[in-house]
């Protein structure tokens, strides 16, 4: 039986921290440390405490508890270094329980405390580690560098999104605005979505780049096209789909005006 026990499930990608008050065998009545009481499957408990808490106290007691419990166990977190654990694991080439772990980082004595720390770090870090049926997997090498390279991507992109879109939000609004860094990028996948629409590899990710600049209608690029001067009014687009050129270049032109300027010779003709 649980009763008395402090329970820990994850709920919307994080750790939530909890008090059994009834066990009754296929669900849990749980007390959060917000006062609230929810029912739970016992499969989605992740971590069950060994010692158990007096559950007759009043509620500000077991409250209190649990607010000293989950405080313990944030704090005890901030001391345990993911990556070096990591480097004494990843050779291995197995998977480890989470006592095991938290032997190797807070020595022999241990409670409910220490492990609830250890595997909220590793679960919180998402790098070193992956967690799968209760057991933790240390990544290798080469997946540890391309986790690093998906985030330093995504941040890029997330950069990429915030100067772009209140960039665009200015020049939709008229107002003066500097260039971005990433303008020539950003006026390339506009050109796209005004020529190819949902054709464009990049649609999703422009539609996010003008729904953050408050524009909900793709047919905008054209116009905000106009505005910053790439394209004129009676710009042909069936011309630019098919990638014909609309105009002539400098040689071209320096060789008509020469033609039209020279005499032409009918003799023998």
């Amino acid at each position: 039986m649980n009763e008395g026990r402090i329970i820990e499930y994850i709920e919307q990608g994080r750790i939530v921290c909890t008090l059994c008050l009834q066990d009754r065998g296929n669900r849990l009545h749980l007390l959060t440390h917000s006062n609230r009481l929810i029912n739970l499957s016992p499969k989605r408990a992740i971590l069950i405490s060994v010692s158990t808490i007096d559950i007759l106290k009043p509620r500000e007691e077991l409250l209190e508890k649990l607010n000293q419990a989950e405080e313990a166990r944030n704090r005890l977190k901030g001391r345990i270094d993911v990556r070096e654990l990591w480097e004494l694991t990843k050779d291995e080439n197995e998977s480890f329980d989470h006592t095991y772990l938290a032997n190797l980082v807070f020595g022999e004595s241990i409670d409910d405390e220490h492990l609830s720390a250890l595997v909220r770090a590793l679960f919180e870090n998402h790098l070193h580690f992956k967690m799968k049926d209760g057991r933790f997997h240390p990544n290798s090498e080469e997946r540890v560098k391309l986790i690093i390279k998906q985030r330093e991507e995504e941040a890029l992109k997330e950069e990429w999104l915030i100067q772009g879109s209140a960039w665009l939000k200015n020049v939709q609004a008229g107002r003066a605005a500097e260039d971005p860094r990433y303008r020539d990028d950003i006026v390339n996948l506009l050109i796209q979505l005004a020529l190819f629409g949902k054709e464009v590899p990049d649609f999703k990710y422009g539609k996010e780049l003008l729904s953050r600049a408050g524009i909900s209608d793709i047919r905008e690029t054209r116009n905000l096209l106009i505005r910053l001067g790439v394209w004129e009014e009676d710009e042909n687009l069936d011309l630019l789909r098919l990638g014909i050129e609309a105009a002539f270049t400098k040689d071209q032109l320096d060789e008509s005006a020469r033609l039209a300027g020279s005499k032409i010779d009918f003799t023998a003709r």
